[in-house]
C-alpha cells in the first residue's frame, strides 16, 4: 500500500494510534532481527568459553551497523574544506 492509499484509508486518529502502538512494541524486520539475535546470543553463550565475555544480541545481528566513532568538528571541517580547495599548480 502506498502512503497516499494509506492516507485515504486511515483516519488521523487511527494513524496516531498505530504510531503509539509501534512505539510500545515495534514490528517488522528490525524487530525480527533482534528476536533472532537474542536467541543466537543465548545459544552461543550456553556454549562459550567461560573465560571469554558473553555475546550480546547486537553482536550477532549482521545488518546492525556499529555506531560511528565521534569525529571532532575541527577534523570534519578540515576534511570538507580540503576537498573543496584544489592546488592550481601555479604561483600567485
Amino acid at each position: 500500500m502506498t502512503p497516499a492509499e494509506l492516507g485515504r484509508r486511515l483516519s488521523a486518529a487511527e494513524m496516531v494510534e498505530y504510531q503509539a502502538l509501534w512505539r510500545i512494541a515495534p514490528w517488522g524486520e528490525p524487530r525480527a532481527d533482534l528476536r533472532a539475535g537474542v536467541l543466537a546470543a543465548l545459544t552461543a553463550n550456553l556454549h562459550r568459553d567461560p573465560k571469554k565475555p558473553p555475546l550480546t544480541p547486537e553482536d550477532l545481528m549482521p545488518y546492525l551497523k556499529p555506531p560511528a566513532p565521534a569525529v571532532p568538528l575541527a577534523k570534519r571541517l578540515r576534511t570538507a574544506f580540503s576537498a573543496m580547495v584544489r592546488p592550481t599548480g601555479g604561483k600567485r
